[in-house]
This record gives C-alpha cells, structure tokens and sequence, in this order.
C-alpha cells in the first residue's frame, strides 16, 4: 500500500513536537463504521533494533489475511509524548509492504489521549488516510473511573476538560484496556471495534498477533514457507465454497457441453452412414433392375427362338414332329 511522505523524519524534539502541533489539524474524528479488513501494529525492542509487526485480519472471521515484518532501528530518543516517532519509520515500511490495503489501523498505544492529543494512532491514521484507534495497557493522560466489572463497561477519560478517551473493560473481572481515537473514527466506534476484536482476550485480536508476530517473526516466517513475508490471504470458508460450488457447475456444463458435442457428432457420423447406406441401397436397386431386364430380354429371345423354329420341325405328311 502507498503511504505519504507528509514530513521528513525528525531529528530533535522541537521538529518533532512542530510536526505534531501541525498534523493535529488533519485529524477527523467521524468516519465508517463497519470495516472488512482490519490491521493490528505493534514494535518489539532489543535494545535499540526493534521489530515492526503489522497483521492484517478479516473483519468477520478474525482469520490471518496477511502478515509482514521489519527489521529497524530506533530512530529517535525515548521523549515521553514522542514516542511514535522511535518506531514511525519502521511500521510504514511494513505497512507500505502490504499487498493488501486495510479498512482500520488498531494501534498498541494512543491517539487523542496524549499529552498533544497526537499519538501514535492519529499520526498513521493521518499518514495513510485511514481510520485508526489507540488501544493502551495503561492509562497516559487525563483521569477515569474504574469502569464495572462486565465485558463492554466503560467510563471515559477526561484530560483538560475534554473526553480524549475511555477505560474499556474487554473481559469480565479484567483489567480493562484504554481506547482513543485517532483519525477518521468516532469514539463510539473505537470502543465498538475494540471490543468485538477482542472476543476472548484482554487485547484486541489485531495487536495480540502483531506482538507475537513482532516477538516471535521466524516462527510465522517458518510456517508461511521459504521466501515470503507472512501468511497471505486465505479466503473464509464460505468464499472457497462458493468458488468449489462454482468450480463444481463449470465443470459439469463443461462435461455436458462435451457429452452434447460427442452425441451431435455421432448422429452426424450415423446421419453420414444411412446417407451411405441409402446410397448403396439404391445402386444395389438399380443394379437389380438391370439384372431383372436382362433376365427378362434373355426369356424373350429365347421365347423367340423357339416360336421361330417350331415350324421346321413339324413333318409335312403327317403334321407332327
């Protein structure tokens, strides 16, 4: 996928924080709310090398579509509230070796709930154009109540007098998860995307892969096979039965295609050999009819002959033969 190149990487903090205060503006905070593809990012450090892991999922299923990694360098110092900028570099290469071009960037860290109201998730949502959405292990800014103990309880986090976010318990009597938009979603669907992606988990589904892909890169290299990213995308059940069933019906009105061509073609051969036959029946007529007329003249003349020599045969005294 194509990513804009909106800025140069930045090399000290005053660049950084300018970058920020200006990209602020470009966030939109509405946008779709129902998405078919669904990536989740998340960066693992070894000192200063990290890993970028971006996994793309199918919305419906939760199923692996596609799966990439990076190899990087930290490329800015650890800043409280420039964070995004360490790891910036490294996730847009993955994203920009994605086949495929997702619906929804879910993020490990923030979007409004940053001390800028421009964390990680607004900067890619920005970036590639695309809805995205923080989900935080814990909080950054502002201050929340503790949501109740049930799956999908929620209480929202106020930072400077305004909502940047919300405390989302996934699981019941868990830990909750800490949402905030990032760009062209609305918080409502933030919270309702983080939930559903996260049907059995604390974690939404999206970044629980991505940190084990970006933890673990040549466990899922090894399993893709020799010379590839990741796993590609692999089509729901429902989709390679369709394509079956229609594999199925092609090949079927092929054969009966073939069976329809093979019977014209044998009743154009039979058609072939009665017009034969007819014709060797007529010969067969004709020649009988000329057998019959020779027959036939040769009874004449023999008829002939014997009327024309009866009478030398009959004695002139007595009359008889």
């Amino acid at each position: 996928m194509r990513i804009k190149q909106l800025h140069p990487w930045p090399t000290t903090i005053a660049e950084a924080e300018s970058i920020q205060d200006r990209l602020r503006g470009d966030v939109e905070l509405t946008g779709p709310t129902a998405f078919s593809l669904v990536a989740g990012l998340d960066v693992h450090y070894r000192s200063d090398s990290l890993t970028a892991a971006v996994v793309v999922l199918d919305a419906g299923t939760l199923a692996t579509v596609e799966e990439v990694t990076v190899e990087g360098e930290a490329a800015f110092p650890y800043v409280p509230g420039l964070f995004a900028f360490r790891e910036l570099p490294t996730l847009v290469e993955a994203l920009e070796r994605l086949t495929v071009t997702p619906d929804l960037l879910v993020c490990d860290g923030y979007g409004l709930a940053h001390p800028r109201g421009f964390g990680l998730a607004c900067h890619l949502g920005v970036l590639t154009g695309l809805p995205a959405l923080g989900v935080g292990k814990t909080p950054f800014v502002g201050t929340y109540d503790m949501p109740g103990a049930e799956r999908g309880d929620w209480s929202p986090i106020v930072h400077e007098g305004a909502v940047v976010g919300r405390a989302l318990r996934t699981q019941r009597d868990v830990k909750p998860v800490y949402v905030s938009q990032g760009h062209r979603i609305s918080l409502d669907t933030a919270t309702d995307q983080a939930l559903r992606l996260a049907p059995r988990y604390r974690l939404p589904d999206p970044i629980r892969r991505a940190d084990h892909l970006a933890r673990h890169p040549a466990d899922h290299t090894r399993r893709a096979g020799p010379g590839r990213r990741g796993r590609r995308y692999q089509p729901s059940v429902l989709t390679r039965v369709a394509k079956s069933l229609s594999s199925l019906a092609s090949t079927d009105s092929k054969r009966f295609s073939n069976r329809v061509s093979i019977s014209s073609n044998l009743a154009s051969t039979d058609s072939k050999r009665l017009s034969t036959d007819s014709k060797r029946l007529s010969t067969a007529s004709k020649r009988l009819s000329i057998r019959s007329v020779r027959r036939c003249s040769s009874a004449f003349r023999c008829s002939f002959v014997a009327s024309v020599a009866r009478p030398a045969m009959i004695s002139p005294n007595t009359g008889s033969v």
